[in-house]
């Protein structure tokens, strides 16, 4: 840990245009260290060590520009569901309301319909009549 620290250090205190970084590791343990010579051991090759930061501010702008744009989605569809359940709301209540009408208008006593039948089963049969006269001949 030390030695990482350290050549986290040394690497830090290096001007920019510094000569090569060395990766060595040791042959018993594996361990690596970054030194400034080269490697006293046959486990060592140089390596490249970026002097400058990467480029960070586009992708954190593009990955704002993304939130940014689901943000604005959620929230259009969260307007669209408040409008929809607001007038699923009112037409419900104009609903109610037309039945309490209706009950209303209609009578407040109940009838039952009534059949009445006719007085005679039958139509009564007249025997034939020549004149306005309907004394029988």
């Amino acid at each position: 840990m030390r030695r990482a620290l350290f050549a986290i250090s040394l690497i830090a205190a290096l001007p920019a245009a510094a000569a090569q970084i060395y990766r060595c590791s040791d042959a018993f343990g594996g361990n690596v260290s970054y030194q400034a010579e080269p490697c006293t051991t046959a486990a060592g090759e140089a390596t490249a060590i970026p002097t400058q930061f990467p480029d960070y501010v586009a992708p954190r702008e593009r990955l704002a520009a993304r939130e940014a744009a689901v943000d604005a989605r959620l929230l259009e569809r969260l307007r669209l569901e408040s409008a929809e359940r607001i007038a699923r709301d009112e037409r419900a209540a104009r609903q109610a309301q037309l039945e309490a009408e209706r009950e209303r208008a209609q009578p407040s006593d109940v009838w039952v319909p009534v059949y009445l039948a006719p007085a005679h089963p039958r139509p009564i049969h007249r025997p034939h009549v020549r004149s306005r006269n309907l004394q029988p001949h």
